[in-house]
């Protein structure tokens, strides 16, 4: 089940040996949101655990999702089988979880509507929730960016053709009606976006961003760096949803956001001074892409993320590095920003010495093939 544990060994379960009903430690698959048993819970649920190490990237035995999950996502759950009716090759693991109607037949679910899906945050489905439309920049943002009927906006994609890294990516332009302000995604649920989302991230950062988008004099301490860069990090995960199919953020990561209001293991985030005007009006520059690691000794190859994002707003500029790739954490570096996270530095000073121009922007959207190259074998 397990492909890789960069920590720690651990030995793979057979579903044979799963017993519904019975009490196990494990992770919940990103994909498929069914609860995979690791380790027996001998407590019966009565006894807690700590796991500590490194990240742990595991294949789903029910949908063959793979996910990079982190020790502190181990729940205590007692078992009830497969998710949303799957069946399995084991009897012990046959779940016939259906809806049925009062006269004894199954009832069929009322299918969504376009675009009702569940909480990429709290993972939890319509009807439970009701979806809402949360804007890919803060709402809050319309009385700096103004915008009118005729405003178009520009998306600059990078796609590779099979999704790695490791391929040479092509770049399309869209020119799109509308602002890119007013871009609403409707991939959370209320409860979400008008609570942590709202209340924790959002208006935190309105204080601390505004100086920052209109170039007034200030400084950032631990505490200011890390709410911009929460908000930062936030902002990507419901950006990168524009585009599902490229999506490449793992469920752990969003979770640990919502759990603890910080960034993820394994992103960084800078911010500079930008004086151009290309990517001031709200821009947003994405290259997601996914990332192979060779085969180690006897263990499997190994699939983690990779994603570069350029943030312009107004006379700010902020740039966020995210991969679930462990030997990849902290050797990444921006010329002439300053990182904010990790945090560094006890202030930082605004505006920055340095004034990025278009052309640095530009070129910045190039910084992960220039990486890749410079560290050409991907391998630990």
């Amino acid at each position: 089940m397990f492909k890789r544990a960069p920590a720690h060994e651990l030995g793979k379960r057979s579903l044979s040996d799963v017993v519904v009903g019975n009490w196990y430690y494990g992770f919940k698959c990103g994909h498929c949101k069914t609860l995979v048993p690791v380790f027996d819970d001998r407590s019966g649920g009565t006894q807690k655990i700590s796991v500590f190490g490194g990240a742990l990237e595991a294949v789903c035995p029910f949908c063959k999702g793979a996910q990079v999950y982190l020790p502190q996502q181990l729940e205590q759950f007692q078992f009830a089988g497969p998710r949303n009716r799957t069946q399995t090759s084991d009897p012990k693991l046959r779940s016939e979880v259906t809806d049925s109607s009062e006269d004894g037949t199954t009832a069929r679910k009322q299918p969504f509507k376009q675009g009702r899906r569940y909480c990429i945050f709290c993972e939890r489905e319509p009807p439970k929730i009701k979806m809402s439309g949360e804007h890919q920049f803060g709402d809050w943002l319309e009385e700096l960016f103004p915008r009118d009927d005729t405003t178009r906006h520009t998306l600059i994609v990078a796609d590779h053709p099979n999704g790695s890294v490791n391929d040479r990516p092509t770049v399309t332009r869209f020119d799109r009606q509308g602002h890119s302000g007013s871009i609403k995604l409707s991939v959370v649920c209320t409860q979400c976006n008008n609570e942590w989302m709202s209340t924790k991230v959002e208006e935190p950062a309105k204080p601390i961003l505004k100086p920052l988008i209109l170039g007034v004099t200030c400084g950032l301490d631990g505490d200011m760096q890390s709410i911009v860069a929460t908000w930062a990090a936030k902002t990507v995960m419901v950006s990168e949803q524009s585009r599902e199919t490229r999506s490449v953020i793992f469920q752990s990561e969003r979770t640990w956001l919502k759990e603890h209001l910080t960034p993820p293991m394994g992103w960084s985030i800078w911010i500079g001074s930008y004086g151009g005007t290309e990517w001031r009006d709200l821009t947003c520059f994405m290259h997601p892409a996914t990332m192979d690691v060779p085969a180690i000794g006897d263990q499997r190859p190994a699939k983690h993320n990779f994603e570069f994002t350029i943030l312009g707003l107004g006379k700010l500029a902020i740039v966020i590095i995210n991969t679930s790739a462990p030997h990849l954490h902290g050797k990444f570096s921006i010329p002439r920003l300053r990182q904010i996270w990790p945090i560094v530095d006890d202030r930082v000073t605004w505006p920055t010495d340095y004034i990025a121009t278009d052309a640095d922007l530009w070129q910045l959207t190039s910084y992960p093939i220039d990486f890749m190259r410079k560290t050409q074998d991907p391998s630990p």
